[in-house]
């Protein structure tokens, strides 16, 4: 799992990484919010789910659900 966060511009980055491929993501790009979902991770999801605000704990909780999903643990 990577957190990037740029407090200068704005910019959040949380992202599950299997096989050196984005697996899930949730990211923030100037106040905005969008999701790169697990059956999907190169999509951008700004669906109203898609685009809530997420916290790192919230997305640890999904990175869990998306980890039982695919089998991983």
């Amino acid at each position: 799992m990577q957190v990037y966060w740029n407090v200068q511009n704005d910019t959040v980055g949380l992202v599950l990484i299997y096989q050196g491929r984005r697996l899930y993501g949730r990211d923030c790009e100037a106040g905005r919010w969008h999701r790169h979902p697990a059956d999907d991770p190169e999509r951008h999801d700004f669906s109203a789910e898609g685009a809530q605000p997420t916290t790192v704990e919230d997305f640890l909780l999904e990175v869990g659900q998306v980890l039982l999903k695919h089998g991983l643990i």
